[in-house]
């Protein structure tokens, strides 16, 4: 369809819940995709052209799947790309009803960056009830 981009990571449920344009007009959209073998959603980050076309040079073409940690479920809620070309994403992961809020910081490749919390990855204290991020 002309005007839109249609990236399927699984067939079972993918979803993007934020979608930003950075200044050189690269397009880059946050969200989720559900793991088959365990019914689990991971989060998942795509960057494209302004002209629509998957960055071949950012993540497996186009497209990047963190696991962020071992945990039953995770939920990337919003992102922004920095003057540097950094890429900041931010949720919540949880095991039942137990989350924590997560901030994840990549690289403009894609590649998570290792200096920034574990591996790439901030988390927020254990045992919350509930934690959502709206807004980065």
């Amino acid at each position: 369809v002309a005007g839109m981009l249609v990236v399927e990571i699984d067939a079972r449920g993918d979803y993007a819940r934020s979608v930003w344009v950075d200044e050189s007009g690269q397009i880059t959209a946050a969200g989720a995709w559900m793991q088959p073998e365990s019914s689990c959603y991971r989060s998942a980050l795509i960057r494209c052209s302004a002209g629509g076309t998957l960055l071949s040079a950012f993540g497996t073409s186009g497209i990047h799947v963190h696991p962020l940690v071992a945990t039953e479920h995770h939920d990337i809620r919003c992102g922004a790309v920095a003057e540097d070309g950094s890429i900041y994403l931010a949720g919540y992961t949880s095991i039942g009803w137990d989350t924590q809020g997560v901030v994840v910081r990549f690289h403009a490749d894609g590649t998570a960056d290792e200096g920034f919390g574990a591996d790439g990855v901030a988390l927020g204290e254990e045992g919350g009830r509930f934690f959502d991020a709206l807004y980065i």
